[in-house]
């Protein structure tokens, strides 16, 4: 069979959910070397991101700029492409197209869309707020990202409940537990060796950011020691916190962005806790990443976060009350640190690339043109 999929992100592993289509289909590419997979691109790519014989690449213009062109690209662009290369189905992130003859399977991120907020400017949520019922309808099977995900869109299109599957993220083998001797080697260079919370900041958490050092106040106020915040960002996703500078603890407060994927899953490893407290419900993958380096995390308490971290995280509201609670639970108890390490551990197995990729290939297999 040819399996035809748009990567329009180009970074493996990214949090997207075109990344997560790359990392899986390169995968199922070695698994399944009878088979054929077309990646399409819409923006010049690195060559080495081709990894497999069984791998065409196919370089499609014009480059998605706005929703005009990726609306043109996936209605006008994507028929002809998937009719030229004979292709079984189609498999695509965020939206899909309105045209192709073949079935689709319309991977979902979030609904966040649906809501106001600053992940999306207002006219791209208007976009993917009037085209979603017909992606859904239109689609053969769709793939969301996180239960509640399933639950909320089975209750928006109880018509299409059917064909909603959960489809649960993964997490790359770079993100796992690290020796003392490594951990303190991070430390001595970031922290001056002082253990340290971690405070992931991306754009689906930095509303919550002056919450954030207020915990850290409310913590230092009440146990009087030398731990340390870092704020850790990527890429451009480190926004600028004003109050910083005339922040009490600002000396106990530290700003990264490392430039590698792998002094970022250091930083993470050596962290005495993470703190992941988005302000919208997104699959992102810091909240794992975390759990897969054997570091306590603390996130919001809400259904979409418990359906994916399970017992293997401390939920509370995003207010600094709650959150300083709680990083002095992680802090003084070393037993119920303990437990979420442990509970961590039995969660991240779900997460392992080849299992995901295997249960994406399930779903492909599904399709209603395998049934014939």
């Amino acid at each position: 069979m040819t399996i035809a999929a748009h990567i329009a992100d180009t970074v493996p592993g990214n949090k997207t959910s075109s990344g997560f289509i790359y990392s899986c289909c390169c995968r199922l590419a070695a698994k399944y070397p009878g088979d054929h997979f077309i990646f399409i691109f819409d923006k010049p790519f690195d060559p080495s991101l081709i990894k497999e014989k069984n791998i065409t690449p196919v370089l499609a213009g014009p480059a998605i700029r706005n929703r005009m062109l990726q609306y043109y690209f996936y209605n006008f662009k994507i028929p002809r492409l998937l009719t030229k290369y004979n292709a079984t189905c189609f498999v695509s992130a965020e939206v899909c197209s309105l045209r192709a003859a073949v079935p689709q399977l319309y991977i979902l991120n979030d609904l966040s869309f649906l809501k106001k907020n600053r992940l999306l400017s207002g006219t791209d949520r208007r976009y993917l707020k009037k085209y979603l019922k017909f992606f859904v309808k239109r689609s053969a099977a769709v793939a969301a990202m996180n239960p509640s995900l399933v639950a909320e869109l089975s209750q928006l299109f109880p018509q299409a409940a059917g064909k909603i599957k959960y489809l649960q993220p993964g997490i790359d083998t770079d993100f796992t537990g690290i020796s003392f001797e490594q951990a303190e080697q991070v430390r001595n260079k970031y922290t001056n060796g002082k253990n340290y919370f971690l405070f992931f900041s991306t754009a689906a958490t930095s509303a919550n950011s002056i919450v954030l050092l207020k915990a850290f106040s409310i913590f230092k106020k009440w146990q009087k020691s030398n731990m340390q915040l870092v704020i850790l960002g990527k890429g451009n996703e480190l926004p600028e916190i004003k109050e910083l500078s005339s922040y009490k603890y600002r000396n106990d407060v530290l700003t990264l962005l490392p430039d590698n994927a792998n002094e970022w899953a250091a930083i993470i490893a050596a962290a005495y806790a993470g703190l992941y407290i988005p302000a919208v419900d997104v699959t992102s993958p810091e909240g794992l990443e975390c759990i897969g380096c054997n570091i306590p995390l603390i996130t919001t308490n809400n259904e979409f976060n418990r359906q994916l971290y399970k017992n293997a995280a401390l939920y509370c509201s995003p207010t600094e009350q709650a959150i300083a609670e709680n990083m002095m639970l992680v802090y003084k108890d070393e037993n119920a640190r303990n437990a979420l390490i442990d509970e961590g551990k039995i969660i991240i197995e779900q997460h392992q690339w080849d299992t995901v990729a295997d249960e994406l290939m399930s779903n492909i297999q599904s399709l209603p043109a395998f049934k014939l």
